[in-house]
């Protein structure tokens, strides 16, 4: 008797249909980034595109600028601390 394996079948595009390019290289599965596509990540099998951590970084300054991430400096006003 043979056995059954029940293996889901796994989605290897995105939501357009889109397939990222991977390859495997001793026994772990490495993808390119898709926004830069320069930067290759060891991903899972059940990955379908990875992100890598410099385009991460630039998308996010470019929805929130730079200067919401600092604390705003009050100007000093010449006094020593503690006076009143």
């Amino acid at each position: 008797m043979s056995k059954k394996t029940n293996k889901k079948k796994r989605k290897t595009t995105d939501k357009n249909g889109k397939e990222w390019l991977s390859f495997h290289e001793d026994g772990n599965r490495h993808m390119l980034c898709r926004h830069c596509q320069n930067v290759y990540v060891i991903v899972d099998e059940d990955t379908v595109a990875v992100t890598c951590s410099g385009c991460t970084v630039r998308r996010s300054l470019s929805l929130m600028p730079m200067d919401n991430f600092f604390k705003s400096v009050k100007p000093k006003t010449g006094r020593p601390a503690g006076w009143h």
